[in-house]
């Protein structure tokens, strides 16, 4: 087995694992061992069935009609009992992958929401398309090995129990299977194995196909205004392309591997017909032998030929394990452990002991020895040229950036909200909207219509339908609108801190004051990003960056 197979199987055991060890193990196994049992009846009934053309062959030789009437109504019985088994074992198999798969997404979700790792993916790992992984390489997964295992098991169960139907018919066709199916799995395996690599980047291909064409989609307004769809069809175009050469090149090694496999096959039926020939001619054995012969040897090759068959899906499901299998371990991935990170105490208030502040990669050093402590009720605007790291402080402060020197105190995490400067709108209600991220607080509708004034967004609810209507709120609102309904949140939720970055880039001026204005009545104390000037009486202190990590800390008058 060469190294990318070991691999992949040693991922394979450690994505397997969990699930038949969780608090669903039970239900696991339980499932588990009826498909077994179904697929142990399923083979009994079918090696029984491999009799029956034999006998009824025999009968015919023989011009025994009422014989040949009773195997008849034998094989009806045998038929009606294949039914229900292979329907239940269907069924079944189905129901393992649903659960496999509902255990393993609440599990992946509740890790991925975790400690913010859907953030920290993004900045310290290079995992593409999380989104897919968990919907459709999740789901490709789970129905996959409960159908790979299912199909295996039940090549396994039919491989012991027909070779002892051949044994009895003949030993050398027993041997000469086996040596058939080892060749010509070897060399269809040999031809196969790029089959995985090539997947793989098909699945990586599609996945980043989809990206561009939803990216186009999100930022349609944008590139309309900039008529940028010369850029973001060339754009397309290369993504397309690389997607379709890599297929193209996937139709040529399944070209390949198809006329081999069809060799195989089809010359596989002249070995019992060659082997058991003399013994027919000479009439030492009778016709209804080979009938069975030739259908037992059958089964047999396709039990030994499971991989071979299943190579196609298994290179696919190979590179679909590779994808789930980084997701899984890089999904509470964080900073290198040769970086040095800030320490964080809560204490009542923020305060920056001695801290430097650089960026995930290590690549750059933004602030140094930054010492500062913002007060309860004081107003401290953060200022400097871009690049200085601004906004790169308030990740710090908000713990997304951990990259640095120093310690940091911070309040109780309830006792701050942060406004970005690109909101965040939930799916939801214009009501939760307002109120979020509270959303048990009961707010009357008379408060929030007050909240809204406030914002100079008093029309909103009769715009929109009401409080309960539930809209795409991004398309719906524009991005000043957007950035309104953050600071009504605000104040609803009324925090002791605010943090505040870029919050009114899509205000103007007149609206800027007046949030601020209203900000700076709440007795919250916040810090601000921002380069208007306009800002700055809302503000009772300056922090000032440079860009060679310098800084001072000015009052405003």
């Amino acid at each position: 087995m060469n190294k990318p197979s070991f691999t992949t199987l040693k991922q394979l055991c450690r994505i397997l694992a969990p699930y038949w060890k969780s608090e669903k193990k039970v239900e696991a196994w339980c499932l588990l061992s009826t498909v077994m049992v179904i697929l142990f009846l399923h083979s009994a009934n079918d090696a029984f069935k491999s009799f029956l053309p034999k006998w009824s062959v025999n009968a015919l030789a023989a011009h025994d009609g009422p014989l040949f009437h009773k195997y008849m109504l034998l094989a009806v019985g045998m038929l009606l009992i294949s039914i229900p088994l292979v329907t239940l074992s269907h069924y079944f198999v189905d129901k393992l992958a649903v659960s496999w798969r509902r255990w393993f997404n609440r599990n992946l979700l509740d890790r991925y929401l975790k400690n913010k790792a859907y953030y920290n993916i993004g900045i310290y790992s290079d995992i593409d398309n999380p989104d897919q992984r968990l919907a459709e390489d999740l789901n490709d997964f789970t129905q996959s090995s409960s159908t790979l295992f299912a199909q295996v098991g039940f090549s396994f169960v039919s491989l012991l129990t027909f070779t002892g139907v051949l044994w009895s018919i003949s030993r050398w066709l027993v041997a000469c299977v086996f040596a058939y199916a080892v060749v010509g799995n070897v060399i269809i395996v040999i031809l196969m194995r790029i089959l995985i690599k090539v997947n793989f980047l098909n699945l990586r291909y599609q996945a980043d196909y989809r990206y561009n064409l939803i990216h186009v989609r999100d930022n349609a307004e944008s590139i309309a205004f900039y008529k940028g769809e010369q850029h973001e069809g060339s754009v397309l175009r290369r993504s397309f392309n690389i997607l379709i050469e890599n297929y193209f090149r996937l139709i040529r090694i399944k070209r390949n591997i198809t006329f081999a496999s069809q060799a195989y096959i089809l010359f596989s039926a002249l070995v019992p017909y060659i082997l058991l020939a003399p013994g027919i001619l000479s009439g030492q054995t009778k016709i209804g032998v080979l009938v069975q012969a030739v259908a037992v040897f059958t089964v047999i090759l396709n039990d030994l030929s499971i991989i071979v068959e299943s190579f196609p899906d298994l290179s696919t499901y190979g590179a679909n394990i590779q994808r789930l299998a980084s997701f899984v371990e890089d999904i509470e991935v964080g900073p290198s452990e040769s970086a040095s990170l800030v320490s964080y105490h809560q204490n009542g208030v923020f305060a920056f002991n001695n801290v430097t502040v650089e960026t995930p990669d290590l690549s750059k050093t933004l602030v140094k020895n930054l010492e500062l402590t913002i007060e309860q009720g004081s107003r401290m605007i953060i200022r400097g040229p871009s690049g200085c790291g601004k906004s790169s402080l308030l990740r710090v402060v908000a713990g997304l950036w951990k990259t640095g020197q120093g310690d940091i105190t911070t309040p109780d995490t309830n006792d701050v909200m942060f406004l970005p400067q690109h909101p965040y709108m939930l799916i939801g209600s214009l009501r939760e909207q307002l109120i979020y991220p509270n959303l048990q607080s009961t707010v009357s509708d008379e408060e929030l219509r007050q909240a809204l004034t406030e914002v100079n967004l008093s029309d909103l609810p009769d715009r929109v339908g009401g409080f309960d209507t539930v809209l795409k709120w991004t398309d719906v609102l524009s991005l000043g609108e957007q950035q309104r309904v953050m600071f009504v949140r605000l104040f609803l939720n009324n925090p002791k801190y605010a943090i505040l970055d870029e919050s009114t880039s899509a205000l103007d001026e007149e609206n800027q004051s007046m949030v601020y204005g209203r900000l700076k009545q709440s007795g919250i104390t916040y810090l601000s990003v921002g380069h208007r000037s306009s800002l700055l009486p809302f503000h009772d202190q300056v922090l000032l960056l440079d860009l060679d990590h310098g800084w001072q800390v000015h009052s405003i008058n």
